[in-house]
């Protein structure tokens, strides 16, 4: 696995494919699967949105799984976990996805958190809802605890 890191890009490289995280905006990541969704990828990404959490900020996270081509029970499992644990400071999530398995795979989350998933069929409404997360961070102050 190979990790390059930006103050506001993180790529991570792996034998069956790589991920792209992009923040917009303090604490609005945008994170884009090619191949698979390997559990390794999993520690890098939960790190960073770790850090943002202690500096006082909210998580939102935004999925592109629209080439998405596998994510492995780990991943999901491993991120499902993630998002339980860290509820409370977690806005919703948002999912773009052009696959039946990534639709299931969001149910099963679901059906363990709560309602957190938003899934998304069309692009341009995936970005609006980005965007209105983008908004709304700039209008709220950052939480000291």
């Amino acid at each position: 696995m190979q990790i390059s890191e930006e103050e506001h890009r993180m790529l991570i490289e792996h034998t069956h494919g790589h991920v792209e995280v992009h923040e917009r905006a303090p604490g609005v990541f945008v994170t884009r699967y090619y191949g698979t969704a390997s559990v390794i990828v999993v520690d890098p990404i939960s790190k960073r949105f770790d850090q943002r959490i202690a500096e006082g900020h909210r998580v939102s996270m935004a999925i592109d799984a629209t080439d998405l081509a596998f994510f492995e029970a780990e991943f999901r499992r491993r991120w499902t976990d993630w998002m339980r644990d860290n509820k409370e400071q977690l806005d919703d999530v948002h999912l773009l996805f052009s696959s039946r398995l990534v639709m299931m795979g969001a149910a099963l989350v679901n059906a363990t958190i709560g309602p957190k998933i938003k899934s998304f069929a069309n692009r341009d409404e995936f970005e609006a809802a980005i965007q209105a997360q983008i908004d709304a961070r700039a209008a709220q102050p950052v939480s000291t605890g």
